[in-house]
């Protein structure tokens, strides 16, 4: 059915990855903030509660991890503005990533 919706809507990508591309575009504005920034210390913040009344709810750190593995990422791919836009856009395979670049193939 979503795909219905999608040439209604004239949508070429699927709504799933293009909010999986959301996600990754924005941890990439969080992975380059400055050290110390509130944005970034909220990526480890772990909020205290109660006993938790049904199944553990997924957290935004384990969503970006499946995102992560879905496109073949690294979060280290994060830190060069511009190639992390082309791999998560899929303009650039993240083999050819890796093979233009020393640094992604250190970490």
């Amino acid at each position: 059915m979503s795909y219905v919706l999608r040439d209604r809507i004239g949508l070429e990508v699927a709504i799933v990855s293009m909010l999986r591309q959301n996600r990754l575009r924005w941890y990439g504005h969080v992975l380059r903030k400055d050290d110390g920034d509130w944005v970034e210390r909220c990526l480890d913040y772990e909020v205290e509660d109660s006993v938790p009344r049904s199944r553990l709810k997924k957290t935004w750190t384990a969503v970006l991890d499946s995102d992560l593995k879905c496109f073949h990422l690294h979060a280290c791919h994060a830190l060069d503005c511009n190639k992390w836009s082309k791999l998560i856009s899929g303009k650039q395979s993240h083999s050819d990533a890796e093979s233009g670049d020393r640094y992604f193939r250190l970490i």
